[in-house]
């Protein structure tokens, strides 16, 4: 009897052993939290018509994982509350008391961290995860690519292994598709739409793991503001099925009789409480239920007497403040501890449709997800708790779903949902450095691995600065050492190192230091050699490169300079010029190059036994505190946790430095035209932001010209002209695109701002102008207020003067004459087109409609 206790030691340490990885996670989470009210109230609602759900996003890319698709951080950005990003909340860097939280664009955060899409055993886990919680289907979300007609879908491969793991599963899946948010490009017009659900539907719609209803594959999209007139949308249902037979056409939108008149929809979809998001309050309560009953049971009662099928979309919750720029108190409906998403159902069942669609499976910006995560907006200790909700609606008890395989996950998050520690896992965080002296103290984030040694790394860095000297065997060179990058390189200057001292024979990462200064609105590019050197975005290649000023690890110094510690992800170096390639990626400013610093794991230096009680450190005399150098801890399996970059700042440089390295800028006259309105944007104006990501952004120097201008980054912005013109206007303004980029436009609008007529400049679709984009006079009307990416072309794109991203914006000029009822456009004094314009007359506001990397100068209106 003595030997009980030995034995039952020695049998469970034998049933821990043969316990597969993740079993004590899927024990801890297999039931709800006992007394959930929300999982109560939704089991009474035993809902008998399909639930489908729509937004599974596989556009994720990650830089981590073991068969990854798209290797960098895509579509996961850096926290931004209300669309500001904040130094130091970056998604390479955790939250504070966390070894496992990065900042990420979301209000919740992913129960696997963030992941790369292509991860076989994370698409498993998902489609099994969706079919638990009682989900009919979910459907994948497709967005034509911006670089080509819009054929060349997300990368192929993601379509085969889900349809194939669908198969597998017995778990068909849909399509979604999102051409809506195509406007103004190639990917949206109708031959385009047809072409690409031809080709679409040839490749996989006999597929066993797509889904069919009625025997006939499903397509699903969304034709809110009717982008897709009721002809053409007929015209290309019939074309496609001319190609491949009957499909089963699900559209969402606002729906009219020549829209239900059209035979091969099957399905439609109309009001839904995602409205709630742009109407007063804006998502806050109290909710508008009544009107959205009223209007959903008008469109069932059409739907029903066209002979289709009716069914509800329905939001969980929304949040999209860590993601986009809105204003503090919209852009979000609350959750309600998950009674939102119970009440939004009861009330779409009321109106009894033949299907439901929840919405969303993993958009994490908007966080209105179902997939598991360890916050929801609110967490109450169950990180698949609307998984549970769903299957409770549906009469289901929710059980988790196998974890996916280890290495397809963030190394960060592995030893949170594994409860071990194994080699590849990210080692210990430590968190707020702080030194006196030679005293250093911290604290640990919670999470990771134990610690148990700190290592700092000075002499062992491997290091390069400028300049030439004789050969010594140095583990960093520079492969073109007559370019002297400390003394400014521009252009298409290539500066290529070589790291002969780090030879990778597997791929690592490699943190690198830059030390550098740019022009304005410049920046580095830093491509280095890797495994998967090239992999594809829509339809471009990329390479393996990261960019200076987009990272949380950027300090500005007071000497006008820059520092930046970021990781090279799978670095492969081979020793041999290209292993890192630094180049101007924005701009034709120029920069200067002063130091570049490598550090790897397995460098050496200074050890010191650490332990999760142990908090601070007393730094050996030996290390130079005047020179740069990384404190790293290690867990026990010997993984590096967040290498932290330690490094002096250098003084603010003299009034007679700046003077001599910068001439105070010159700021241009905008030209005095009687009676009109002008801005040359060396302030903000009386300019009122309708939708920005930064307010009224302006900018003291276009690229370096010393010209003012604006940075419309996604914005658009209204001003009052002071007067109204009826019988003639002219409307002058530089425009520079420094990417390739969406339409950017100036417009006049009536006096009530319900429409008008402007000049837009588009560079995303129109290389064939030899890199110019084209510009088009263009007709804008709203109900009552402008509405951010709407507008009809009057005429095909004319080739504008002026090259994407180069020294010179062009000059755009639109005049109208009441006498002639036409407008006429030039691009720097050169005619271009001329068109009618009969709809407006009267002319008393200007717009200002923006996306990403368009500047815009010297605005100028006259008329009379």
């Amino acid at each position: 009897m003595k030997k009980q206790p030995i034995f039952l030691f020695a049998l469970l340490f034998v049933l821990m052993a043969a316990a597969a990885p993740g079993d004590a996670h899927l024990a801890r989470y297999r039931d709800a939290v006992p007394g959930d009210k929300t999982v109560e109230r939704a089991s009474k609602l035993q809902i008998d018509i399909p639930v489908y759900c729509r937004e599974w996003h596989i556009w994720w890319g990650a830089p981590h994982g073991q068969d990854k698709i798209t290797p960098r951080w895509q579509h996961w950005r850096s926290l931004r509350v209300f669309g500001k990003h904040t130094p130091g909340e970056d998604i390479e860097e955790m939250q504070p008391g966390t070894a496992w939280r990065r900042y990420l664009n979301s209000v919740g955060y992913p129960l696997l961290g963030p992941y790369d899409s292509g991860q076989r055993s994370i698409i498993r886990w998902q489609l099994e995860t969706a079919r638990n919680a009682g989900i009919t289907a979910l459907f994948i979300h497709l967005w034509p690519s911006l670089w080509d007609k819009g054929e060349d879908q997300t990368p192929l491969p993601l379509f085969d292994i889900v349809l194939d793991e669908a198969a597998r599963l017995g778990y068909p899946v849909g399509l979604h598709e999102e051409s809506a948010f195509r406007q103004g490009h190639a990917a949206q017009k109708p031959e385009s739409c047809a072409r690409r659900a031809v080709i679409f539907l040839k490749r996989y719609a006999a597929h066993p793991g797509y889904l069919k209803i009625q025997g006939m594959p499903v397509y699903y999209f969304q034709n809110w503001g009717r982008w897709f007139p009721a002809d053409a949308m007929r015209r290309v249902f019939e074309e496609v099925e001319k190609e491949v037979g009957p499909v089963y056409w699900i559209v969402e939108g606002n729906f009219t009789r020549d829209y239900l008149d059209i035979p091969q929809i099957k399905a439609c979809m109309g009001p839904n409480n995602s409205w709630f998001t742009h109407v007063p309050p804006y998502g806050a309560g109290p909710h508008p239920w009544d009107q959205l009953n009223k209007d959903t049971a008008e469109a069932r009662a059409a739907a029903a007497a066209a002979g289709k099928q009716f069914g509800t979309m329905v939001y969980t919750r929304f949040n999209n403040n860590h993601h986009r720029a809105v204003k503090p108190g919209t852009g979000r409906i609350d959750a309600e501890d998950g009674m939102f998403y119970v009440q939004s159902l009861e009330y779409a069942l009321k109106t009894k449709p033949d299907f439901l669609f929840v919405t969303q499976w993993n958009d994490f910006q908007e966080c209105a997800f179902i997939e598991p995560g360890w916050d929801f907006d609110g967490f109450n200790a169950d990180p698949y708790r609307y998984c549970r909700i769903t299957a409770a609606a549906v009469g289901k008890t929710f059980h988790p779903a196998p974890l996916p395989d280890r290495e397809a996950l963030d190394p960060a998050i592995r030893h949170k949902l594994f409860g071990d520690t194994q080699p590849g896992d990210l080692g210990p965080v430590m968190h707020d450095l702080k030194r006196d002296g030679h005293k250093l103290s911290w604290s640990w984030g919670e999470g990771s691995g134990v610690p148990a040694r700190i290592r700092i790394v000075q002499k062992e860095l491997v290091a390069w600065k400028p300049g030439i000297r004789p050969y010594s065997g140095e583990a960093l060179r520079q492969g073109n050492p007559s370019l002297n990058p400390a003394a400014g390189f521009s252009g298409k200057t290539e500066v290529r190192f070589y790291a002969p001292g780090l030879k990778c024979p597997k791929p690592e990462t490699v943190w690198m230091m830059v030390h550098a200064r740019t022009a304005p609105e410049t920046q580095l590019s830093f491509e280095y050699r890797s495994e998967m050197e090239r992999f594809r975005i829509d339809s471009r290649w990329e390479p393996r490169r990261y960019n200076t000023g987009s990272t949380a690890r950027h300090d500005e110094l007071p000497d006008g300079t820059f520092r930046e510690w970021i990781p090279l992800y799978e670095a492969r170096f081979n020793g041999f010029e290209g292993d890192i390639v630094a180049k101007l990626l924005a701009g034709k400013g120029e920069a200067e190059l002063y130091e570049l610093l490598l550090w790897r794991g397995d460098l050496g230096g200074d050890e010191f036994s650490a332990s999760f009680g142990q908090k601070e450190l007393t730094l050996p005399e030996t290390l130079d505190l005047n020179r740069p150098w990384v404190i790293v801890p290690y867990d026990k399996a010997g993984n590096p946790g967040l290498p932290r970059l330690m490094a002096p700042i250098p003084p603010p440089r003299t009034q007679q430095e700046k003077t001599t390295a910068a001439p105070a800028a010159t700021v241009p006259a905008v030209p005095a035209v009687p009676g009109a309105f002008s801005d040359n944007f060396s302030a903000p104006g009386n300019w009122k932001p309708l939708r920005s990501s930064h307010g009224v952004r302006t900018r003291s120097s276009m690229n370096g010209s010393m010209r003012p201008c604006l940075s419309t980054n996604d914005s658009m912005l209204l001003a009052e002209l002071g007067r109204t013109y009826t019988r003639s206007f002219t409307l002058r303004f530089r425009l520079r695109h420094t990417q390739w980029e969406r339409a950017a436009y100036v417009a006049l609008l009536t006096p009530e701002g319900n429409g008008g007529y402007g000049l837009l400049y588009d560079s995303s679709i129109e290389r064939q102008y030899n890199g110019c984009g084209g510009t088009a006079a263009v007709r804008l009307e709203f109900d009552s207020a402008p509405v951010w990416r709407k507008w009809t072309k009057l005429g095909a794109y004319q080739p504008a003067p002026a090259r994407v991203n180069s020294d010179q914006a062009a000059e755009f000029e639109l005049a109208w004459s009441a006498a002639t009822g036409k407008l006429t456009v030039k691009a720097d004094g050169k005619y271009l087109a001329e068109y009618p314009a009969p709809e407006f007359s009267r002319f008393g506001k200007v717009l200002i409609h923006g996306q990403s990397g368009a500047q815009l100068a010297d605005l100028v209106i006259s008329g009379e």
